[in-house]
C-alpha cells in the first residue's frame, strides 16, 4: 500500500463503523483564536443515527482543561487503526445533552497514512534546507504563503508528517503550545510548503543555537491542508529513500507522534 491514500467511500464506512463499535479514542483539532488546540475524546455508539458520528463530550485538552465547540465549527479528527493513522475533517452539526455528546457530519473524504511517514527523516548528508518561521497571527489563516519581513530563520534538522525540527541561531521568545507558521522548500525548484504548527519542545544546542520541535496541526480540517498532508507524505518518503542504507531512520519525538 502507498504510504498515504484516500480511502474509498465503501471502505471508509467500514472503518468508521468498526471505530464506532470499538469506541476508538480520537484526537480532535480545533482552532481557538490564534492557536490550534488538540483534545482527546472517543467515538460513541449512535443507534438510529444514520451517517452521523458521535463524540464523547466535553473535549479534554492536553492541559487537562475542557473545551466547548460550536454548531457549524469545522474540526479535524484523527485516530489509529493498527499500524496506520486515519484523518479527516468534519463539521459540528449538533450538541447532544443526554448522553452528552457532539454530533458530527459524516466525512466526505478520509486519508490513511502508514506509520513510517511519522518517523523523523533528516535531509541527505551535505544538504541544507532553509526554514522560515513566525508567530501565527490567526490560526485559521493557513492560506498565507509568504513569510513576513520579521520571520525567523533556521535550518531543517528532520521532518515527518507529524512535525518538524528546526535548528536556529536566533532566539525568539516562544512558549510550549504556542502556534507558529513554518515555510520551507525541501529542494531546489520545489514549491514551498507553509504549515501551522505548535511548539512542542525548545532545546539549547551545544553550539549556542536552539532546536525547535514543532507539531503540525489543523491540516486535516481543510481541503488545502489535506493536500499539504499529501505533499508532506511524499517529501518524507523521498527523504527516507535518499537516506536508505546510509543514515538510520530516526523515530519521532512527542512533537511528531501518531496522536
Amino acid at each position: 500500500m502507498d504510504r498515504m491514500r484516500y480511502v474509498e467511500p465503501s471502505r471508509q464506512d467500514e472503518i468508521l463503523a468498526e471505530a464506532i463499535e470499538k469506541t476508538t479514542p480520537v484526537v480532535v483539532t480545533t482552532s481557538k483564536g490564534t492557536a490550534w488546540v488538540t483534545h482527546k475524546s472517543h467515538f460513541l455508539a449512535a443507534p438510529g443515527l444514520e451517517h452521523r458520528l458521535l463524540l464523547h463530550a466535553p473535549l479534554t485538552a492536553e492541559s487537562g482543561s475542557t473545551t466547548a465547540v460550536l454548531r457549524g465549527e469545522q474540526i479535524g479528527i484523527s485516530f489509529r487503526r493498527g499500524h496506520k493513522k486515519c484523518m479527516f475533517g468534519t463539521v459540528v452539526e449538533d450538541l447532544q445533552e443526554y448522553p452528552q455528546a457532539i454530533v458530527l457530519a459524516w466525512p466526505e473524504q478520509m486519508q490513511e497514512f502508514q506509520r513510517r511517514v511519522y518517523y523523523r527523516s533528516a535531509p541527505p548528508r551535505g544538504t541544507t534546507v532553509d526554514v522560515r518561521y513566525w508567530v501565527a497571527e490567526e490560526a485559521v489563516r493557513s492560506s498565507a504563503t509568504q513569510p513576513p519581513e520579521n520571520a525567523y530563520h533556521g535550518t531543517l534538522q528532520d521532518l515527518s508528517v507529524g512535525g518538524i525540527r528546526i535548528e536556529t541561531n536566533e532566539h525568539p521568545v516562544l512558549s510550549i503550545g504556542q502556534t507558529v507558521v513554518c515555510h520551507f522548500s525541501y529542494k531546489r525548484g520545489a514549491p514551498p510548503l507553509t504549515i501551522h504548527a505548535t511548539v512542542r519542545h525548545l532545546q539549547d544546542e551545544a553550539r549556542g543555537g536552539e532546536s525547535l520541535g514543532l507539531q503540525f496541526v489543523g491540516l486535516e480540517t481543510t481541503p488545502g491542508g489535506r493536500k499539504r498532508l499529501v505533499r508532506l507524505a511524499q517529501i518524507v518518503s523521498e527523504l527516507q529513500r535518499s537516506n536508505y542504507g546510509s543514515t538510520p531512520h530516526r523515530r519521532h519525538h512527542r512533537y511528531a507522534h501518531m496522536r
